[in-house]
């Protein structure tokens, strides 16, 4: 089955654009998440991902990427679906939040274990 995550993102980015409201995006930035660090505030980053904001937006079932500017220089973002909390409008604070998920732990098997005489 495909994740909804994505779905659910893409369709509340679309409606906040669509009011001509400013998306904003809650992110816990882990290891896997690219992004500059000076930007991370109380564990998390909130970025703007307005078209005006950003560059080359690409998303799918996975992730989020895009260039942009921080302090006048160029930056690379790239966020797993995994770690965005939140997509919300800057000027209503309407949006949808997410539980944040987990990293999968393989799945522990029962040893094959047999008794022998």
């Amino acid at each position: 089955m495909k994740p909804l995550k994505p779905h659910l993102f893409k369709a509340v980015l679309n409606w906040i654009v669509e009011n001509d409201w400013t998306p904003y995006i809650l992110v816990r930035p882990r290891k896997e998440v690219i992004c500059p660090t000076s930007a991370i505030v109380d564990g998390n980053i909130v970025l703007n991902i307005s078209a005006n904001s950003i560059r080359a937006f690409i998303m799918d079932e996975e992730s989020i990427e895009f260039n942009t500017k921080f302090a006048g220089k160029d930056e690379i973002i790239c966020i797993p679906m995994a770690n965005i909390l939140a997509i919300y409008s800057k000027e209503t604070a309407l949006g949808m939040a997410f539980e944040e998920d987990e990293p999968e732990e393989p799945v522990k098997q029962k040893p094959n274990l047999r008794v022998v005489h």
